[in-house]
């Protein structure tokens, strides 16, 4: 099926201000597929060229997404900022920090700095919160059988061969 220029110039401002694939076929009513083909187009038809070389539309538009990024960024930085600076996070015990941290460690680096947490502290609970595996909780009702028959009262010394009457 053909687009309109209208429909294929929307879809590529929107490759340009960093939508993903997905996003510009939802908003631009293209199929995925097709989505695809021209993005490869237009990676192709930009790979080597500069700011300058784009066209004066294209340039006005990376620059608008950039302010806008650096904007977000910087209010996001901001806001970190008032966060630690306001110690509220040091007022929640390390355990409840890390154990909170650990829901977000696959999607964000180092998210044991949003916490105020030390590495070695993130990762220590970490691994304590972990759900045991098979071995190991074999291992646990090892150490406590080990442990009831060691630390027992000493039965040996009431027995009747201890106490030469056997």
């Amino acid at each position: 099926m053909r687009y309109s220029e209208t429909v294929h110039q929307e879809a590529y401002q929107l490759f340009l201000q960093g939508y993903a694939c997905r996003q510009i076929s939802e908003t631009c009513h293209v199929p995925l597929p097709t989505i695809y083909l021209w993005q490869r187009r237009w990676r192709e038809k930009l790979s080597g060229q500069t700011l300058k070389d784009l066209s004066l539309e294209d340039a006005g538009t990376l620059l608008l997404t950039t302010q806008a990024l650096r904007r977000e960024l910087e209010e996001a930085q901001r806001n970190l900022q008032i966060l630690h600076e306001s110690g509220i996070l040091r007022t929640i015990p390390i355990r409840d920090r890390s154990l909170f941290a650990r829901k977000y460690a696959d999607q964000v680096p180092y998210i044991y700095k949003v916490f105020e947490l030390s590495s070695s502290a993130f990762f220590r609970y970490r691994k304590e919160s972990a759900t045991p595996s098979e071995r190991a909780k074999q291992q646990a009702l090892y150490r406590k059988e080990v442990q009831r028959i060691f630390l027992a009262p000493n039965r040996h010394d009431k027995t009747p061969s201890s106490t030469g009457g056997g």
